[in-house]
């Protein structure tokens, strides 16, 4: 029983391994300061590819501390509006993306992209150091079909592996129940 349960652990810690150093899965395509604000945007999947595309929008408001040059970073309530325009003039959005915790500079947003190449998301800042906007250009890639097959083989070498092992311990205790009665 505890090879099987570590072997599903094993198993559910290898599903979580990502490429990315977002602490959403996604990754870093866009950090800038401009108008007091300092603007971070990640995207999901790390690899931008057509479908659905989670941005995630983290504004922080930018001040000097003792008038030198570090700079910390404070939360900041903002209104965000989220629009893309891609190849062959296809355009999304207008979307506004939502506070993840309230009181928190921290929104996510799901866009929904249905070409392949190269867009740009324009993201519009309004708060109480002013408005600004700033592009985020991303490239996006062919969907995958192989992708979706990959995790179906994942998920039935997990489940075959899980079901064998159960069998196993079943076995197992039948067979020590009949050694058991032959004894007595």
């Amino acid at each position: 029983m505890r090879l099987l349960t570590a072997l599903a652990l094993g198993f559910f810690l290898f599903s979580l391994t990502v490429t990315s150093s977002a602490a959403n899965g996604g990754m870093l395509v866009h950090r800038e300061q401009q108008g007091g604000y300092d603007i971070a945007v990640t995207v999901w999947p790390p690899e931008p590819k057509t479908g659905l595309l989670v941005f995630t929008v983290l504004i922080q408001a930018v001040a000097a501390t003792n008038g030198g040059d570090e700079a910390h970073l404070a939360p900041i309530s903002s209104d965000l509006v989220l629009r893309g325009e891609g190849p062959s003039s296809a355009t999304v959005g207008p979307f506004q993306p939502q506070t993840v915790v309230p009181g928190f500079s921290h929104f996510d947003v799901r866009i929904p992209v249905g070409q392949e190449g190269q867009w740009i998301f324009t993201l519009d800042v309004s708060g109480p150091l002013g408005n600004v906007t700033t592009n985020v250009p991303l490239q996006v890639l062919p969907s995958d079909s192989r992708d979706l097959l990959t995790w179906l083989l994942i998920g039935g070498w997990t489940l075959g592996i899980l079901l064998s092992g159960g069998l196993l311990v079943l076995f197992f205790r039948r067979l020590r129940r009949s050694s058991g009665n032959f004894e007595e």
